[in-house]
């Protein structure tokens, strides 16, 4: 089972973002919207530390995002990064336990056994 983090503020964001931080998994979304259920129990599904923005509570953090990325906001969306840059995301029905461990495998060897920090 995945362990959700979630971001409450832009500090939070940048400090997740910030160079050197190692490879992470975040993840957009609303929960108020059906599309997003599935995306989420495939996010849930993951054994790797996920860190969460509510886009429907924390709009701000979303645009942040995407200007930080350069990835344009769709929810739900899951990007992994690292060193504050994207290196795969998928959105909607892309988002599946299958996708998110192979992007894992293609782009980060050694993510899914590496503690975060």
């Amino acid at each position: 089972m995945a362990a959700l983090v979630p971001l409450a503020n832009a500090a939070q964001v940048e400090a997740m973002l910030e160079v050197g931080a190692g490879p992470r998994l975040l993840f957009l979304y609303d929960p108020y919207c059906p599309s997003n259920w599935s995306a989420r129990e495939a996010v849930e599904e993951l054994d790797e530390e996920v860190f969460v923005v509510d886009v429907s509570e924390q709009p701000e953090l979303g645009r942040l995002i995407q200007s930080r990325t350069g990835i344009r906001h769709e929810s739900p969306k899951l990007l992994l990064c690292t060193d504050g840059r994207p290196l795969w995301h998928a959105n909607h029905s892309r988002i599946t336990s299958d996708a998110v461990t192979g992007a894992l495998r293609e782009n980060s060897a050694g993510l899914v056994d590496r503690p975060f920090g």
